[in-house]
């Protein structure tokens, strides 16, 4: 622990306001290596008294259940309410920070800091976006889905602490060959460093909650305290995070953070360098190791192990529940025979398909429009070459977008349907009484990969 963290938590006990609980923190711990110790299986490979030897003069942020394993070295215990566990601190002084929104089970903690956090929603995930910059802490203190805890809080608040260098160890969950294998059947449970073996967590997993629900939370205990813990992963979740692994390290290296990794797993960018942990606290290996020089293999570039988790078709219907951004809920006809989503006031709604960028895509829009008008496509920013264009009511779009050859060959693929107007129902029939702007409806959008050689 940082000889200035207790001092800092007691200052921050003082305020009841988020934001000056914030600027307590802002650059506490300026210019510093900072260690993030996640729950992945790999952390049970270190000796849990030198761990804590080797940790007990730095600064520490814990994710959930490794304060048990660190104790005393921790700085700050972070938590959130998914796989989240009550603690019993004792004589701990942790900063203990947590997020929550609406959605999200009960909270075990009573935190120092207690972030408000956007709704879980696949569709808006920073990972995705990419939109790093509108979630600085000191900026705004909201936080995005990322999906995961590292995503949402760990690399943001290492960056609001000031921190230069930040090394991470047990960042490898759902990386073992049998779960990699069963991530291409569409979801996994995961393992931690506390379970006996990745398949006890399993079974515990579907004999606790049978329905394997999509990101359902169920209650189990550990040591005779609760933990709020989700049945599985979908596929989705986890190559967004492998993916976005590498987005964010080049956003942290702009914004003056160096991030490592002490373990080699296959779903952690190759960009980000692979550390020793006991020679991090040398400056000058940690310096030779954030090199620009410094070059990853190029066949790790492509994320081999994710390469048969991308689906060659993929469907979005109108009642999914994770859709996009500047939709409105979706509607039913009264017979119940077709559905259907319109695009509101923001024209402009992101569709992330799964694409491997070296395959063309194959898109069919099926929908129509309030009012005449025009469907754009905008492809990661730039408009296609041709513009959509509809002057009926009814719509059916075909389009193929060509192969889009990147740094990594697996990435994902932002998708902007841009429409020209929008209208309110009441304007076209005053017995209406809906004041809704509405653009385009969209009944279902879907995506086929088509590789060299096909087209």
């Amino acid at each position: 622990m940082h000889p200035d963290t207790l001092k800092l938590k007691q200052a921050i006990a003082c305020e009841n306001d988020l934001l000056k609980k914030l600027e307590i923190l802002h650059n506490s711990y300026q210019g510093q290596t900072g260690y993030l110790i996640a729950c992945g299986p790999s952390l049970a490979e270190f000796d849990p008294g030198l761990l804590r030897e080797f940790l007990r003069d730095k600064t520490v942020l814990a994710l959930k259940q490794t304060l048990t394993l660190l104790r005393e070295a921790v700085d700050f215990h972070i938590q959130v309410p998914a796989n989240s566990q009550r603690f019993d601190y004792g004589g701990l002084t942790p900063i203990v920070i947590d997020e929550f929104s609406p959605n999200d089970p009960v909270s075990f903690t009573q935190p120092d800091v207690m972030f408000p956090k956007e709704p879980y929603s696949l569709w808006s995930a920073v990972s995705l976006s990419r939109e790093f910059d509108s979630y600085v802490i000191a900026d705004n203190p909201i936080r995005p889905c990322g999906p995961g805890t590292i995503y949402e809080l760990g690399f943001y608040l290492a960056l609001h602490i000031g921190l230069k260098n930040l090394v991470i160890l047990g960042w490898d969950m759902h990386s073992d060959p049998l779960q990699l294998q069963q991530l291409r059947e569409g979801a996994v449970g995961c393992t931690h460093f506390y379970e006996r073996s990745a398949e006890a967590y399993r079974l515990l997993d579907e004999e606790s909650n049978p329905s394997r629900g999509y990101h359902q939370m169920f209650q189990r205990f550990q040591g005779g305290m609760p933990i709020n813990t989700a049945a599985t992963t979908p596929a989705a979740d986890i190559l967004m995070t492998a993916l976005g692994s590498g987005y964010f390290y080049t956003w942290l290296r702009e914004r003056g953070v160096n991030l490592f990794v002490t373990t080699d797993s296959p779903l952690v960018s190759p960009r980000i360098p692979r550390v020793e942990l006991w020679r991090t606290d040398d400056p000058a290996y940690l310096e030779e190791a954030s090199s620009p020089d410094r070059k990853p293999d190029p066949g790790m570039l492509r994320f081999s192990a994710l390469k048969d988790l991308f689906p060659r078709e993929q469907r979005l219907l109108a009642t999914d529940s994770c859709f996009g951004l500047g939709w409105h809920g979706p509607e039913k006809s009264p017979d119940g025979s077709s559905s259907w989503r319109w695009s509101g006031p923001q024209t402009v709604s992101h569709i992330y398909p799964r694409l491997d960028r070296s395959a063309a895509l194959e898109l069919h829009i099926h929908g129509w429009f309030l009012v005449p008008g025009t469907l754009g496509l905008r492809v990661d920013g730039m408009n296609l070459p041709v513009e959509l264009i509809c002057n009926g009511e009814l719509l059916e779009i075909s389009a193929i977008i060509p192969p889009l050859l990147a740094g990594e060959e697996f990435e994902f693929t932002r998708l902007e349907l841009v429409v020209d107007r929008t209208q309110a129902p009441s304007a076209l029939d005053s017995n209406s009484g809906d004041n809704r702007k509405l653009g385009f409806a969209l009944t279902r959008l879907t995506t086929s990969l088509v590789f060299p050689g096909i087209i």
